[in-house]
């Protein structure tokens, strides 16, 4: 007669050994975390961004500039590569110039007790903004400049192209 408590051990040891052995391979073939990923130089340019102020929207209507508005959170993966990758592309950043450039913060507002700041609840309701990242485009007059949004992560290339599509013609 088999022992019903040895068999019930092997069963849970048969199951238990691949897995352990398949987590050992996973763990021991891994890269360190700082060869996974190229390293972001801290000298390079970047975008500046502003803290969203309502303030920022009579700016541009009085100096006649665009604006470029960056809905974004710290924990949004499209954001951070956008971040890391476009928004550090000396292209864009020298293009980029053109405009007066504010970021609205999400990273708390996902909670739900967080408060969004009132003009930046009131931006994100009038322009329809769901999705982050979210970049919109605006005219010195508030308008949002047509087929120039962009939902998510696009490359510096196809940024600058959005970005010339925005500016306004002559």
């Amino acid at each position: 007669m088999r022992n019903p408590v040895f068999n019930r051990r092997k069963g849970l040891l048969s199951r238990a050994v691949p897995v352990a052995l398949l987590a050992a391979t996973v763990f021991c073939s891994s890269a360190p975390p700082e060869e996974q990923a190229p390293a972001v130089e801290a000298d390079l340019p970047s975008i500046t961004w502003q803290t969203f102020d309502s303030g920022l929207l009579e700016q541009a209507q009085q100096e006649g500039r665009p604006v470029i508005v960056y809905f974004h959170a710290d924990w949004c993966v499209p954001c951070i590569e956008l971040d890391r990758y476009t928004f550090s592309d000396p292209s864009v950043v020298e293009s980029a110039e053109s405009f007066i450039r504010t970021k609205v913060d999400w990273t708390e507002y996902a909670s739900v007790d967080a408060q969004m700041e009132p003009g930046a609840a009131l931006l994100k309701e009038q322009y329809t903004v769901y999705a982050l990242p979210t970049i919109i485009f605006l005219d010195a007059e508030g308008n949002e400049a047509a087929d120039s949004r962009v939902i998510g992560h696009l490359d510096p290339e196809d940024f600058i192209l959005q970005m010339e599509r925005a500016l306004p013609a002559g």
